[in-house]
């Protein structure tokens, strides 16, 4: 019972940095992306424009 309770914390220890860590770049790439389509969207947006007037 003890080796098993061992085990859960160590897993639990290796895990859980694993998961954050996993998150955080999850999240940053989101980001990433996020903020590229809006630049990519005001980029096509102006040159849309810029067509349009002429």
């Amino acid at each position: 019972m003890t080796e098993a309770i061992v085990w859960i914390l160590v897993s639990f220890f290796i895990v859980l940095p694993a998961v954050i860590l996993a998150g955080k770049l999850a999240w940053w790439a989101f980001r990433m992306v996020f903020w590229l389509c809006i630049i990519g969207i005001s980029i096509a947006g102006a040159a849309w424009r810029g067509e349009m007037k002429v």
